[in-house]
């Protein structure tokens, strides 16, 4: 009988438990943004255009161009310049480039910027081009996007990505939607 209480018990308790943890499902948590040398930077906006490669510009004001915001940049290619190919999820990276034709695109410049502090940083390059640029890699973990026939425009994505220059190494995310660029 003391088992038979003892096992009811352990069960209302499990269920009261479980009644009062919060649903994650709706992805409220999601930390959108990079971080550099430790220092934490928001993008909460999104925009890219609608061809192929794709141009992601993650940034914290609407117009990126803002001085007191800060916004990175980055192209992926998905499948030969000017193909009608939508972006898929997968891993691009600069190992896997133009030669592969799916990649982080080494014709374009990959920038990250902050201007909303004193001691400003901003890094740029080519990684084909650029001797302190080693290495990027962009994840994207899901893509959502309108075709017309002839653009794909990304309408949400989340995307995970990695770019180390000499010494500096960016990690960043987003997940959201994003704007026509």
């Amino acid at each position: 009988m003391k088992k038979m209480k003892l096992f009811y018990g352990i069960l209302i308790g499990f269920m009261i438990l479980s009644s009062c943890s919060s649903d994650d499902s709706d992805n409220t948590n999601v930390t959108n943004g990079f971080t550099v040398n430790g220092t934490f930077y928001e993008t909460n906006f999104a925009k890219a255009n609608s061809g192929n490669p794709y141009h992601l510009i993650l940034s914290n004001p609407l117009n990126h161009n803002v001085e007191e915001g800060q916004f990175g940049s980055f192209y992926i290619r998905s499948g030969a310049q000017g193909d009608f190919i939508p972006l898929t999820e997968g891993t691009y990276s600069t190992s896997n480039g133009p030669n592969n034709v799916f990649g982080v695109d080494g014709y374009h410049p990959i920038h990250f910027q902050d201007n909303s502090e004193e001691e400003n940083f901003a890094y740029s390059g080519y990684w084909h081009q650029d001797d302190n640029f080693q290495s990027g890699r962009v994840t994207v973990n899901s893509v959502t996007s309108e075709s017309d026939g002839v653009n794909n425009q990304i309408t949400e994505i989340d995307v995970d990505y990695e770019f180390k220059w000499n010494g500096i190494t960016i990690i960043g995310n987003y997940s959201g939607t994003v704007e026509p660029n």
